[in-house]
């Protein structure tokens, strides 16, 4: 989920097992086609709900697609967001 406040995007996900996951990328694009890494995080295992929260403090003003990239093993997933 993402909101639009002021000068900054606050971005939130949730994610229920951790599993095999390794890490996550949050990614950035002005076009929906070409994404850049803006945070990364790396995972603890657990079976537990748990909510993560990114504040991108540098939005690109004509509008923010956001992907959120899931590493698991030797995968990754992308899952797409709304846009900001």
């Amino acid at each position: 989920k993402g909101d639009k406040m002021d000068m900054l995007n606050e971005l939130r996900w949730e994610v229920s097992n951790e599993q095999a996951v390794t890490g996550y990328s949050l990614e950035r694009s002005a076009n929906g086609i070409d994404f850049t890494v803006i945070h990364e995080q790396n995972t603890i295992e657990s079976g537990i709900k748990k909510q993560s929260s990114y504040q991108d403090l540098s939005p690109i003003l004509s509008g923010n697609f956001y992907r959120l990239t899931v590493k698991k093993d030797q995968d990754i997933n992308y899952f797409y967001s709304v846009i900001c």
